[in-house]
């Protein structure tokens, strides 16, 4: 399950919401009106925006759900769905927290376009070849993009998955220490 933080609400408050498998329309019980709830992440890549532009909706349109921006985070590939919804959404998507991520699968020519602020925090195994992250981060300070990114000494990739051998004890504290700043500096009420 992700966490998801609505703006009315502090850190320790979070929503779980589990992912969907595959979901159609259903009729809400306590509305008694019919809810538009998203299709499961597809493997033609048409139709992955229509899933993000669901989730969206459907998650913003939640009574616990403040009005205003919104932030995506994605690990491993979820990374590159993140950055998509980003970038198909820049009036709406204010910040994008990548872990352990694939980041230069799209190419440069899809990060440049990123306007939300972003944290990247890599594996030491992610970057390969070299030049690599002084890449991503030239891509980033051409489109001016607010954004930090780092490597994480001593991890592999999946780093964050307390469920995998890839998994480091230390990941948890980092992880929390830049994804809640990024959440608190984009989205906390002004």
């Amino acid at each position: 399950m992700s966490p998801i933080v609505p703006a009315n609400r502090s850190h320790d408050e979070v929503i779980p919401i589990q992912p969907p498998q595959v979901r159609a329309a259903a009729t809400s019980a306590s509305a008694g009106k019919r809810v538009s709830k998203p299709r499961a992440v597809s493997d033609d890549g048409s139709r992955r925006l229509s899933d993000a532009d669901a989730y969206l909706a459907f998650l913003t349109a939640q009574p616990e759900v403040s009005a205003g921006p919104v932030a995506v985070t994605g690990y491993c590939v979820g990374v590159l769905l993140a950055v998509r919804t980003a970038v198909a959404h820049p009036g709406q998507v204010a910040a994008d927290a990548a872990f352990h991520a694939p980041v230069a699968a799209d190419g440069p020519e899809n990060l440049r376009r990123v306007t939300a602020r972003a944290h990247f925090g890599h594996a030491e195994s992610d970057l390969t070849p070299e030049g690599r992250l002084a890449e991503l981060n030239q891509s980033l300070d051409a489109a001016g993009v607010d954004h930090t990114s780092e490597i994480c000494p001593g991890t592999v990739h999946g780093f964050t998955m307390a469920d995998t051998d890839a998994f480091d004890p230390a990941a948890p504290a980092r992880h929390w220490d830049r994804l809640l700043p990024l959440l608190d500096r984009t989205l906390a009420p002004r």
